[in-house]
């Protein structure tokens, strides 16, 4: 069995999975699909591409901002722990 170590640092994909989100996730996400392909289906091909770059670059940077929270998070966790000590 790997350790938490592992798990969060070498095996971080699969740790991300097991994560369970909210109810309250779930219907945002549900929410801006139906926001989507509402929005989707008023654009012409060209400008569904750059929605969808869009998309994909805010996701990129929810991404980013996500694993400086876990970085700083653990940081401080460990900093208090050993405060503790």
């Amino acid at each position: 069995m790997k350790s938490a170590i592992e798990q969060l640092i070498l095996d971080n994909s699969l740790y991300m999975e097991r994560i369970a989100t909210s109810e309250n996730y779930s219907n945002l996400l549900g929410e801006c699909d139906k926001i989507y392909e509402k929005l989707k289906a008023t654009l012409n091909p060209e400008q569904i591409e750059l929605l969808d770059k869009l998309i994909f670059n805010h996701m990129g940077l929810e991404a980013e901002a996500s694993e400086c929270y876990l970085i700083h998070g653990f940081k401080t966790g460990l900093k208090l722990t050993i405060d503790c000590l």
